[in-house]
Order: C-alpha cells, then structure tokens, then sequence
C-alpha cells in the first residue's frame, strides 16, 4: 500500500473514532459544548450534530474514489482542513473550560499529526503546489465560520421571537 492510499484511508478511520469519542465512548459532547457555547445552546441538537457528522464521513471517502490525482490530493487536503481546525475548537474548549472536551484526544493524537504529515508529505512531492494547499486549508476554515455562524443566527432568530 502506498503513501498516499494509507493517507487517504486515515480519514473516513479517524473520523470515526472522533465522533465515537464525542457521542459514544466516553461521550458527553452536546452538554459539553452548551456549557462552551452558551449563545448557540438552543441550536445545538442532535439532528444538526448527526446530518454534519454523516456528511462528513461520507466526503471522507471522495479521496478514495478520486485515486491520487488533484482532485483527490486537494479533497483530502480540504478535509484534513477541516479536522485540523476542529482540533483547534476542541483545545480551545479544554482551556477555556479547564475541563475534558469529548473529541480532544483524537483531535491531538489523529487529526493534528494527520494534517502536518499529510501537508507535507504532498507539498515535499509536488502532489500539489502550495497555493492549491493554502486553498485547500481555507476550505476547512470557512466551513468552520459556516458552521459556527449559522446556528448562532438560528439561536438569535428564536430570541427575537
């Protein structure tokens, strides 16, 4: 198996394990992140929290598909983005709450290395140059602005009401 299929099989893998750590073992992600965003609260469900998940897992797989060829490189760099920047939310979390954030430990011990190694195994191949990375990475945090402002605006919609 080369490089790059271990590379783009680690996600749809460390996904998993992620969203197991947040809602299965040990759990306890939605309170978390209710006492860590009070503001956005009311719009943190688990309809929303299952829809974003399962998306996530699915694109995870676009990789795969895709072969080691740009689109695949740049998807997989897109999404990796998007776990690196969730790390940052869960650490963030940790600090602010000097308390344990369900997702934190495979954040740190998956997603980070994950996207440094990854990063710099395509860039050091020229799998992609690095203005397509620098793209790449904006992709994971523009889904995280997305994400986070949308239900705020939800949550200040119902107090309006």
């Amino acid at each position: 198996m080369e490089i790059y299929e271990i590379l783009f099989w680690t996600l749809p893998i460390s996904v998993l394990l992620h969203i197991t750590e947040e809602f299965v073992f040990p759990g306890g992600y939605i309170a978390w992140d209710r006492k860590y965003r009070p503001q956005m609260a009311k719009s943190i469900n688990p309809r929303f929290l299952i829809i974003i998940n399962v998306l996530l897992f699915a694109i995870c797989f676009n990789p795969i598909t895709s072969g080691l060829n740009s689109g695949g490189i740049e998807w997989w760099l897109s999404i990796v983005s998007i776990l690196f920047v969730n790390s940052y939310f869960h650490i963030k979390g940790v600090i602010i709450l000097k308390k344990y954030s369900p997702g934190v430990i495979t954040s740190v011990c998956l997603y980070i290395p994950m996207t440094v190694y990854g990063y710099w195994y395509f860039i050091s191949t020229s799998g992609v140059v690095w203005s397509i990375a620098l793209l790449c990475f904006s992709a994971g945090i523009a889904y995280h602005i997305f994400v986070s402002y949308n239900p705020l605006r939800k949550t200040n919609n119902l107090k309006k009401q």
